[in-house]
């Protein structure tokens, strides 16, 4: 999920809509990321947990207040908006929000954007459209004005296979980083900050990858569904790790802190250090067990 998405989560400043512009793929995965989000039970700095039930619903298609909406054949028609309203108008049944994912928002006929428009400016409370669209040239000017666009790129190389090379480059370093941690002296724990300070451009994308893994390690251990992790080729390595779920998460969180720390132009080499040295706490916690 983008971090301008996750800040809004955090700060429950989220706008009642939306309008991503980008490849299907993208856009519907950052808009479930996001329906996730926002009705995440343990959400961690603006970000799902990925793991409660709101999140294990919304991941299986399955949770009563977050609908995904497609196009009926070439086009969204007026039946469906007269649909979307008598949705809105029922109470949500266990989430704090009522989330509507459209796919095909350039597919619109006139009559069903226009019956979209009402719904978009006055939405009830706890209610938030997401509309999905390659691109918004088709898209009446008055639902463009109702949403705030957010535009989504490939994401990809031309050559897939030099990014997946630059993928796995990362995360063997942050496996190799986390198996070293543990047995690390404060000396080689400053050494890797320093490299870190030197290699700036390379930490977000570091950071990333920390906050992935310890959350794959809690989703592991704690519900034992291979389908459920990002590193799905990283399994058994994910659930012989030391750490205990609830160690995992809070791990997590406290990259996800320094990740927000780093953007407000703290100290960087201060805010690595105390990083390093908390995680390597969890695990000595785990060995004293």
């Amino acid at each position: 999920m983008l971090p301008q998405l996750q800040q809004a989560v955090k700060s429950n400043l989220m706008v009642h809509a939306y309008l991503f512009l980008g490849p299907r793929k993208i856009t519907l995965a950052n808009a479930v990321d996001l329906a996730k989000a926002v009705n995440c039970l343990s959400p961690i700095e603006g970000r799902a947990c990925g793991v409660c039930l709101s999140c294990r619903k919304i991941e299986h298609d399955n949770h009563p207040d977050v609908t995904i909406i497609e196009p009926l054949g070439t086009s969204f028609k007026i039946e469906q908006g007269r649909e979307l309203h008598k949705l809105i108008s029922y109470q949500n049944y266990e989430g704090k929000y009522k989330v509507l994912i459209l796919t095909g928002g350039d597919l619109m006929t006139h009559s069903a954007a226009n019956s979209m428009l009402k719904m978009l400016e006055e939405p009830p409370e706890g209610t938030i459209f997401i509309l999905l669209a390659e691109n918004g040239d088709e898209i009446l000017p008055t639902v463009l004005s109702r949403c705030q666009v957010i535009k989504f790129g490939e994401e990809v190389l031309e050559d897939p296979s030099v990014e997946g090379e630059k993928q796995d480059e990362y995360v063997n370093q942050v496996v190799t980083l986390v198996q070293s941690l543990p047995q690390m002296d404060y000396a080689q724990l400053l050494k890797i900050s320093e490299t870190w300070e030197k290699n700036k451009e390379y930490v977000p994308r570091l950071l990333e990858g920390l906050v992935t893994w310890f959350r794959d390690i809690g989703v592991a251990k704690l519900i034992e569904e291979k389908g459920m992790v990002h590193h799905k080729d990283y399994w058994d390595l994910l659930l012989t790790s030391p750490l205990s779920p609830d160690q995992a998460f809070r791990a997590a969180q406290e990259v996800a802190q320094s990740q927000q720390l780093l953007r407000q132009n703290v100290n960087f080499r201060l805010a690595i250090d105390v990083l390093l040295l908390r995680i390597q706490v969890y695990f000595q916690s785990e060995a004293e067990e």
